[in-house]
């Protein structure tokens, strides 16, 4: 526990923020990590109360009396086993103390006594005891003499833990593109499609619906589920095969586009469907998938691309419940609720699925 505080504290100031990148099976991924430069604290979320030192031999950063870091916010729900790992020296008796952003206190370490940088590692939850939310750490050293140039120093700094879950933000229109980093469940209410090379046509992106209950990590999907939901998708055991076929790709990191390289699913020009836009130059986020410009050679130049849902729905048509709906065309959701014109996301109308 005494490594995990310091390492906790003392990187905050030096931080270089990223987010989570892929791991083997039972590996720590970085969550949030400190390089040993004051200027990058607070280029990258971190916030310093109080008074730090910053030092060259090595470089090293001095946390005095009453210093508070606060990390970045960080959705701890994700993972387990979240701890800090760093190298730490003291200079008087200190203690460590680790809160998260509503100062409820997570882990403390005192009696830290070290003359010599040693590494130590501060255990901040386990499986029995996760971080179930999102939260930004709060690092406060506690120098147990009245001499305010006493101080702890600390050197490469790093919040770390073990990831189990993803989790996926469903847009207004009742799509997102995913990219899991680790295997994982579809859960109920979340459906995943993928794109063969017999979906693309010259003005239409005709999506498959994926039958499996796992996806692969890496795997490029287009999912569907209530708007303006988030869902969380857990680690999957046992193997889990690629979708053969798919031309989506996944990002399994942050991932730099040229201009026109890739169409990448957004809203349409009046924000009311979802559609396959072309891209312009920039960096589409880990976690997110897209359609390779080399892949969608028979498309047409236009910049909307419509997106039709193909493949089996939890409803296959719509029963027509008088002569009005039929002329006018009832609409569904996917579960076989009917909804009105005011519907946003996936319905299905005289036997059709729609994006609204």
């Amino acid at each position: 526990m005494k490594t995990l505080y310091t390492k906790c504290i003392l990187p905050l100031f030096l931080i270089i923020f990223s987010l989570p990148t892929f791991a083997e099976d039972g590996d720590y991924v970085t969550l949030a990590s400190l390089t040993n430069t004051v200027e990058g604290a607070t280029q990258n979320g971190w916030t310093i109360q109080g008074e730090i030192g910053k030092y060259t031999s090595p470089p090293s950063l001095g946390i005095k009396k009453d210093c508070v870091i606060t990390s970045p916010a960080i959705d701890f729900s994700l993972y387990s086993c979240v701890e800090i790992v760093a190298d730490l020296k003291t200079f008087q008796n200190a203690t460590l103390v680790v809160k998260d952003d509503s100062d409820n206190e997570l882990a403390r370490q005192g009696d830290l006594d070290m003359n010599n940088f040693k590494p130590f590692t501060l255990k901040i939850s386990d499986t029995d005891s996760p971080i179930s939310y999102k939260t930004q750490l709060k690092l406060e050293c506690i120098i147990n003499s009245g001499n305010n140039s006493d101080r702890v120093t600390v050197k490469d700094l790093i919040i770390r833990g073990i990831k189990t879950r993803e989790s996926v933000a469903i847009g207004s229109t009742g799509l997102a593109s995913f990219c899991p980093l680790l295997d994982v469940n579809i859960p109920e209410g979340l459906t995943a499609y993928y794109l063969t090379s017999d979906g693309i046509t010259e003005t239409t992106i005709n999506l498959t619906k994926y039958s499996g209950t796992s996806l692969k990590a890496g795997e490029g999907v287009i999912v569907s589920g209530t708007s303006n939901t988030s869902y969380q998708l857990e680690k999957a055991t046992g193997e889990v095969q690629a979708i053969e076929g798919n031309q989506l790709k996944g990002c399994t990191e942050n991932t730099t586009l040229t201009a026109g390289e890739a169409y990448l699913l957004a809203k349409n020009s009046d924000g009311t469907a979802a559609v396959f836009k072309k891209c312009a130059a920039g960096t589409l986020a880990q976690g997110k998938a897209y359609l390779p410009a080399t892949s969608a050679s028979k498309l047409n130049q236009a910049q909307e691309i419509r997106v039709d849902m193909g493949g089996t729905t939890a409803i296959t048509s719509a029963t027509i419940s008088s002569d009005q709906d039929s002329e006018e065309g009832a609409s569904y959701s996917l579960t076989g609720q009917r909804v009105s014109q005011q519907y946003k996301g996936i319905v299905i109308r005289n036997g059709k699925k729609f994006l609204k």
